[in-house]
């Protein structure tokens, strides 16, 4: 099925987002992606702006160091229990802040385009800068070749 310019982002993002702020610490953000079932997260200001977004990649980015350690054997340190990275980082120092967001009034077509030409999965939409939903590939594939 083809996408036209008629549908609107607004009609196919999800409202209800789980966000993030600045100061929270690594360890509160791994917990809430893994209790939600999530793959990334928008962090936002307290006026609701999008300042950045945190995933999987970004997480790894810093657990991977402390879980990981090659040893001159060749082995490697098992992982230590979540909960447990003492004086963990916060969400700012390692959250991906070249976020593009879409406007909820852009047209599906475009945001679909987007999507692939960036190659991400998802998008935080903002009406007037503050976020308002996130749209993701899988919203738009279930939409359109769904029931």
């Amino acid at each position: 099925m083809a996408l036209t310019g008629e549908l609107m982002v607004r009609d196919f993002m999800t409202r209800d987002v789980q966000t993030l702020r600045p100061e929270a610490t690594v360890d509160e953000a791994a917990a809430l992606l893994v209790r939600r079932g999530l793959t990334a997260v928008p962090v936002v200001s307290e006026n609701n702006e999008v300042l950045g977004i945190l995933g999987h990649r970004d997480l790894l980015r810093v657990l991977m160091p402390k879980y990981v350690k090659r040893v001159t054997t060749g082995e490697f340190v098992a992982p230590p229990r979540p909960g447990r990275l003492g004086g963990s980082p916060l969400v700012r120092d390692v959250m991906d802040r070249s976020v593009l967001c879409l406007s909820e009034d852009q047209s599906l077509a475009e945001a679909a385009s987007v999507m692939v030409s960036r190659d991400r999965d998802r998008f935080p939409v903002v009406r007037d800068g503050v976020l308002v939903g996130v749209i993701s590939r899988s919203d738009i594939v279930t939409r359109i070749c769904g029931p």
